[in-house]
């Protein structure tokens, strides 16, 4: 009786023990991912395009938060700077998202939080 007891007092030890670091790395995964969320709403892009007629700046969500037209943008036609305008926010917004994959891929060891073998996400 003895010995089955110790078996299972050592057994519940060890799992205690693997309970305890998996709880220290989902703690430790909490705080890189809130400092990453943290690291990502501050982020921003700013482009200007090509000949400087507009500039456009946009949040980590590519929403524009600040757009200048220089003097330059006001001589052209209404359908040509809308052009211009729209193809700068896309540039802004592909940069802000460059910068947010990145960031991500540095955080996660490059690979996404979904595919790694010890994420708690389904």
């Amino acid at each position: 009786m003895d010995e089955t007891q110790g078996a299972i007092d050592q057994a519940a030890a060890a799992a205690k023990a693997r309970f305890e670091a998996m709880a220290r790395k989902a703690l430790e995964r909490g705080e890189r991912d809130r400092e990453l969320a943290a690291r990502v709403q501050a982020m921003t892009a700013t482009v200007s395009s090509r000949r400087k007629e507009v500039t456009v700046t946009v949040d980590h969500g590519g929403r524009v938060t600040d757009m200048q037209i220089s003097d330059r943008g006001v001589e052209l036609s209404g359908q040509e700077l809308s052009r211009v305008v729209l193809e700068t926010i896309r540039q802004a917004g592909q940069e802000v998202g460059k910068s947010v994959g990145e960031a991500v891929r540095e955080s996660w060891g490059g690979r996404e939080p979904r595919n790694r073998p010890d994420s708690f996400l389904v």
